[in-house]
């Protein structure tokens, strides 16, 4: 459940905690609300659910953080992969699908997604952490720039 209320978020403290399968939901209507803000698509809710649902049951796929407010409502997703590079041969973290919801937007929640993220990932002896930000979203590159993150190269597509 995404609580709507700006006022209670306020008021509330903010606890940070891995997700489990019972949170598939919320983190389905987190992620379909990131895909329309930032690609404008819209997600097939089935193909989405059943994707959250593997990233849940098997953590070689990644992690979910979740950031949770009001009744411990989740208002905050961050999703954590570790991913190889034979380059240097050493496991890096790739931070994916940070999303909060409108109206705890710019209260310092995706800092406090991508802090804990950094955490686990020095405790996991991971060497970096990478991500992608969408190219109109500079809320999130300022973020991130803040969080330590330096721009570097571009990433390109293509699907098959």
């Amino acid at each position: 459940m995404i609580v709507e209320t700006y006022q209670a978020a306020k008021s509330a403290s903010l606890a940070l905690r891995r997700a489990c399968p019972t949170d598939a939901g919320a983190i389905t209507i987190l992620n379909r609300v990131l895909a329309i803000d930032a690609d404008g698509v819209n997600l097939d809710d089935q193909t989405l659910r059943a994707g959250v649902l593997a990233v849940l049951h098997n953590p070689a796929l990644g992690r979910y953080w979740l950031a949770c407010g009001p009744e411990k409502a989740v208002i905050g997703q961050l999703e954590l992969k570790t991913l190889f590079d034979e380059w240097t041969n050493q496991y890096y973290g790739w931070i994916d699908n940070v999303a909060v919801a409108r109206p705890f937007r710019q209260q310092g929640i995706a800092a406090r997604l991508v802090e804990r993220a950094k955490q686990h990932a020095r405790h996991r002896g991971l060497t970096m952490l990478r991500l992608y930000v969408a190219g109109d979203n500079d809320a999130a590159e300022r973020l991130y720039v803040r969080e330590g993150f330096k721009p570097k190269g571009r990433l390109l597509e293509y699907r098959l």
